[in-house]
C-alpha cells in the first residue's frame, strides 16, 4: 500500500501507476494475489480518458480484472452488495425545498437573512454551506462554540449571520433526523457499510486524479484500505504549487498510515504546460480559440480531443462558448443547468401562478407567449393588448368578452375569445383539482397529470427540442428533451418530503417555483 506523488510530470507519474497495477494484474492471475480485480477510481469526467489510458498501458484487448470508475459507482456498488439505507434520498432540489421552507418557519428570528430568505441566491448560498459543514464533520453545535470563541474578534455582522445559519442547520438536521438522507449522510453511511462487502475486500483499489478530499471523503478512503486487499494514489505534484497534489498526498499518507513514494523522471518536468497572461475575459477566449485552432491544423488533434476547464461556467463559460464558436470550433459545454428561466420553468411557473394566484395577467400572457396553447405570436400580441386596453384580469379571464367588437370586427374579436375560452376551459378544471387536493402529495399527483395529459407538455418539449437539433442548437435540444424529467424530480422531491403534510395551493406553488 503506498501513494504515489510525482513532480515530474503527467507522464511519469502514470508510467509509475499503470507499471504498478499491471504488477498487481500479473499476481491476481497468477494466484499470488488473494484479489480478484483492480479497480481504477478517477473522477467521473475523467473515466473515459482512463480506460483508454489502461488499454494503452496495460495491452490486452479487454479486461475482466481491472475496471475503472467514478468515486460515485464504487459507493453505488458497495450499497448495491450490502444494502441502500431506507431513508428517503434527498437530492439538491429537495435540499433547496426544505431550507425554504425551513427559512420561512424562521423569518422572524433571521437577523441577517430575513429580508432574503425565500430568494434563490440564499437558498443555494445556505445549502452550499450546509453541505461544506457536513463534508467536514461540523456539526450545528459546533457553530455555536466557534460563535462563540470569535466573539472578541468577529465583527457583530459575521456573528449575526453565524448565529442565522447555526438555527437553520440545526432545524436541517432535525427535520432529516431518522427520516430523510442526503448525498453526506450516505457518504457517511457507505462509509460504515465498506466493512461488510466483500466486493472491496477482494480488490485492490487505485485512487487518481484526486487533488482533495474532504474529512468524510478520507474517512472513506481509510474504510477502504483497512478492507481492501490492497490501497494505493497518484498525485501530480509541482514545484510552483500550480497543482496541490504534495499537500493531499501528505494529509492522505498521514490519514491512512501508508507509505509516501515519491517519483522522479530527471529532465521531464512539467514542459507542457504554460502560464499566459491576458488583458481580459474577452482576451483570454481568444487566445484560448488561437491555440485550439493551431493544435487542430498544425498537429491534427481532434476538437473532441481537446478540454478547456474553468471555474466560472456562468461567466467565462459563457464568453469562451460565444468566442469559440465565432472561430467556427464546436463546444460541448458539460455543466448542470437548472429549471430557472427556461422555457419548462414558464409553463409550469404559469400555470402554478394562474391556479394558486388567480389569473394574473402576466401569467396568462407568460403560458401563452410559450407557444404550447398554439396560439400565434401576432394573435397573442392581439390577446396582450386587448386585456391591456380594457384591463382584463383576475376573474374577468372567466367572462366573455364583451369589448371593442364594433372597432375589432367579429373575426379579431371571435379569434380574442376563443383564446379566453380555451384558457377558461384549461385551467377551471385544473384549479378545481389543484384545491381539493389536501397535501404535497395530491397535489405533486394533480400537477403531473395537468402537465402531461391535458398539456400534454413531454410532445410539446419533444418537438421544440426536434426544432432546435435542426438549427444547430444541439445543447439546448438536448436541456429541453430532458426537461420534463426534472420537472418530474421536483415533483417527486416534493410528494417525498410534504407527502402528507397539509398545503394550500399557493403555498405549494411558492414552494415550488421557488426551487
Amino acid at each position: 500500500m503506498s501513494v504515489i506523488l510525482s513532480s515530474s510530470g503527467e507522464g511519469s507519474l502514470r508510467r509509475e501507476m499503470y507499471k504498478r497495477i499491471k504488477e498487481d494484474l500479473e499476481a491476481i492471475r497468477s494466484g499470488k494475489s488473494t484479489a480478484e480485480r483492480v479497480i481504477l477510481i478517477v473522477p467521473a469526467q475523467s473515466t473515459l480518458q482512463a480506460e483508454e489510458e489502461g488499454f494503452r498501458y496495460l495491452g490486452g484487448e479487454g479486461f475482466f480484472d481491472f475496471a475503472v470508475m467514478s468515486g460515485a459507482k464504487l459507493r453505488s456498488d458497495i450499497l448495491t452488495e450490502t444494502g441502500a439505507p431506507s431513508k428517503t434520498a434527498v437530492n439538491t432540489i429537495g435540499r433547496k425545498m426544505l431550507l425554504r421552507r425551513i427559512a420561512s418557519t424562521r423569518k422572524e428570528e433571521l437577523n441577517s437573512f430575513g429580508s432574503v430568505y425565500g430568494r434563490e441566491g440564499f437558498l443555494d448560498m445556505a445549502g452550499d454551506f450546509i453541505v461544506q459543514l457536513k463534508q467536514n464533520d461540523i456539526s450545528p453545535s459546533d457553530l455555536v462554540d466557534i460563535q462563540r470563541k470569535l466573539t472578541d474578534e468577529a465583527s457583530s455582522l459575521l456573528l449575526s449571520k453565524l448565529s442565522d445559519m447555526q438555527l437553520v442547520y440545526s432545524d436541517y438536521e432535525a427535520v432529516m433526523a431518522g427520516k430523510y438522507t442526503d448525498s453526506e449522510d450516505l457518504l457517511a453511511y457507505t462509509t460504515e457499510k465498506v466493512k461488510e462487502s466483500s466486493y472491496i475486500s477482494s480488490s485492490i483499489i487505485w485512487y487518481s486524479d484526486f487533488y482533495s478530499f474532504t474529512k468524510r471523503e478520507c474517512l472513506f478512503l481509510k474504510a477502504l484500505k483497512e478492507r481492501a486487499t490492497g490501497f494505493n494514489a497518484a498525485f501530480l505534484a509541482d514545484e510552483d504549487k500550480y497543482v496541490c497534489g504534495e499537500e493531499t498526498a501528505a494529509k492522505l499518507s498521514s490519514i491512512l498510515g501508508i507509505a509516501r513514494v515519491k517519483v522522479e523522471s530527471p529532465g521531464e518536468g512539467a514542459k507542457n504546460m504554460r502560464i499566459v497572461s491576458c488583458s481580459s475575459p474577452y482576451s483570454q477566449s481568444r487566445t484560448i480559440a488561437a491555440d485550439i485552432l493551431s493544435k487542430h491544423r498544425e498537429k491534427g488533434y481532434g476538437y473532441g480531443e481537446m478540454i478547456v476547464l474553468t471555474q466560472d461556467m456562468e461567466g467565462m463559460g459563457e464568453n469562451l462558448k460565444r468566442v469559440l464558436g465565432s472561430f467556427g470550433i464546436p463546444v460541448f459545454m458539460d455543466e448542470k443547468k437548472s429549471m430557472q428561466h427556461s422555457l419548462l420553468a414558464t409553463i409550469v411557473s404559469s400555470c402554478l401562478e394562474v391556479a394558486a394566484a388567480g389569473f394574473k395577467r402576466q401569467s396568462v400572457l407568460s403560458f401563452l407567449k410559450s407557444g404550447i396553447r398554439g396560439a400565434s405570436q401576432d394573435d397573442i400580441s392581439l390577446f396582450e393588448n386587448y386585456v391591456k386596453q380594457y384591463k382584463i384580469f383576475d376573474k374577468g379571464f372567466l367572462s366573455p368578452f364583451k369589448y371593442g367588437k364594433e372597432r375589432l370586427g367579429d373575426e379579431t374579436f371571435g379569434l380574442l375569445e376563443a383564446i379566453r375560452q380555451d384558457l377558461e376551459k384549461l385551467f377551471v378544471p385544473f384549479i378545481e383539482k389543484l384545491d381539493a387536493a389536501k397535501n404535497a402529495s395530491e397535489k405533486s399527483a394533480a400537477l403531473y397529470l395537468f402537465l402531461s395529459e391535458d398539456l400534454k407538455l413531454p410532445a410539446f418539449l419533444e418537438a421544440k427540442a426536434s426544432e432546435l437539433e435542426e438549427k444547430g442548437f444541439f445543447d439546448a435540444a438536448q436541456e429541453l428533451s430532458q426537461g420534463f424529467e426534472t420537472a418530474v424530480d421536483l415533483m417527486d422531491q416534493m410528494a417525498e418530503l410534504f407527502g402528507d403534510e397539509k398545503m394550500s395551493s399557493e403555498e405549494y406553488a411558492d414552494l415550488l417555483i421557488s426551487c
